[in-house]
């Protein structure tokens, strides 16, 4: 007797073989990914264009090499990637937190996590729909968080381009002085996100975690692989 399921397996086989559909299906968002890096390989690194990926691979690809228009080689492996399997590469990720710290170093799995998390928000989110309703824009602190690392080591918010562009919709004229303090950056620090943001036209109508990084951390001179 059948399942009443679309699945053309009866229900005895697909108890006898639930632990290999499980395997299967864990393993088809990991092909994804692994597709995804051998993708990126082949099109920008002739060195590795036939080698075999692994997960562990993502740390390695440049996350610095991109810039406005131009996705970094990180940037350009997470974008093709579904909403779904970001979740799922977010999630083993953090079950292999201890292992990738003691690979990588800390900042090198904040970084990572930042990236797939905040690319897998803008993934899901809905496109006929606007990031932050008139309500939200009170209050500037968007609905996720991403952290990036400056060549000194320090961390940065890389949100901080949204918070100012919400900033800058407010009523009222706001100082560059207002406008730091209520960021938390020194003013020369705005001023160079400030013109980052006039270079690549920032809209909050249509960014991505590319256009974020490359505004709050700069060229790859002025960065940290991490």
């Amino acid at each position: 007797m059948r399942s009443s399921s679309k699945s053309d397996l009866c229900e005895r086989c697909l108890q006898e073989h639930a632990e290999s559909i499980r395997a299967s299906r864990v393993a088809e968002w990991q092909n994804d990914v692994l597709g995804a890096i051998e993708a990126v390989w082949s099109e920008r690194d002739t060195a590795k264009a036939t080698s075999k990926a692994s997960l562990w691979d993502l740390f390695d690809l440049d996350r610095d090499n991109g810039g406005a228009g131009k996705r970094s080689d990180r940037g350009e492996c997470l974008s093709r990637l579904s909403g779904s399997t970001l979740a799922k590469l977010r999630g083993w990720l953090e079950t292999n937190e201890e292992e990738a710290v003691n690979r990588c170093g800390r900042n090198a799995f904040l970084g990572l996590r930042a990236d797939i998390g905040l690319l897998a928000w803008l993934c899901t989110w809905p496109s006929d729909k606007s990031l932050f309703s008139d309500n939200d824009k009170q209050d500037v602190t968007p609905p996720f968080d991403a952290v990036g690392y400056k060549c000194s080591g320090r961390a940065i918010d890389v949100t901080i381009p949204i918070q100012l562009a919400l900033l800058r919709d407010e009523r009222g004229y706001k100082s560059e002085r207002d406008l730091a303090k209520d960021l938390g950056v020194p003013r020369t620090t705005l001023r160079h996100i400030m013109k980052r943001m006039d270079e690549i036209g920032f809209s909050l109508e249509k960014f991505t975690t590319e256009d974020l990084n490359y505004i709050t951390r700069g060229p790859q001179h002025d960065s940290q692989q991490t």
